[in-house]
């Protein structure tokens, strides 16, 4: 399981602007009619968010029913934009939320965009094509790819202290309840599960 965390979000004006419009969200009683000042509230957004995303790629076999077709490879993304953002939207105007909505839905996809470039990179090393990108909706189905995840950050056959150095989530690395707490700045896997 590779993550990665506290990555740049770009959030584009006019891409905010055309799902407010799509949405039917007025701007300028909400004081962000004029680029500047909705881009301000964009980088306010985007400061308080945290985003990360956990993927990894299973053969076809790993895979079982979350793969999109059967016997077909795939790999799993989940992103979060962290718990301070849910702070932020707390203590937002009732009128902003809809508005908040887009924007978090637009962040979102771009945590994807994200992780699609690092797959798509990692297939052209190998020589490899993408399927089609495959949303999981069912919350059994999300558990399911949340316990898939975090299965593939345990140790496995050929994991050392000697080789451990060499993952981007050490499989070895044991970490108490105390020190998650501590250190937590996303809910743990098992959490996440718990909560659908």
């Amino acid at each position: 399981m590779r993550k990665i965390r506290g990555f740049k979000l770009k959030l584009r004006v006019k891409e905010i602007q055309r799902r407010a419009k799509k949405a039917r969200i007025d701007l300028i009683p909400l004081g962000l009619g004029a680029e500047p000042e909705l881009q301000a509230w964009l980088d306010a957004v985007s400061a308080k968010a945290v985003p990360a995303v956990l993927y990894d790629s299973f053969s076809a076999d790993e895979a079982g029913t979350l793969s999109p077709m059967p016997g077909l490879a795939c790999s799993l993304a989940i992103a979060t934009l962290g718990p301070d953002l849910d702070v932020f939207a707390e203590g937002l105007a009732p009128e902003t939320a809809p508005l908040f909505k887009a924007t978090a839905s637009a962040a979102l996809e771009e945590a994807g965009r994200f992780v699609l470039t690092l797959l798509e990179d990692e297939a052209a090393q190998e020589r490899c094509g993408l399927s089609p990108i495959h949303y999981l909706e069912k919350r059994e189905d999300i558990a399911a790819a949340l316990a898939k995840l975090e299965a593939a950050a345990k140790p496995f056959p050929g994991v050392s202290n000697a080789t451990q150095h060499l993952f981007i989530v050490n499989p070895m690395q044991r970490i108490t309840e105390k020190t998650t707490a501590l250190m937590a700045t996303h809910p743990e896997i098992g959490d996440r599960i718990a909560r659908l």
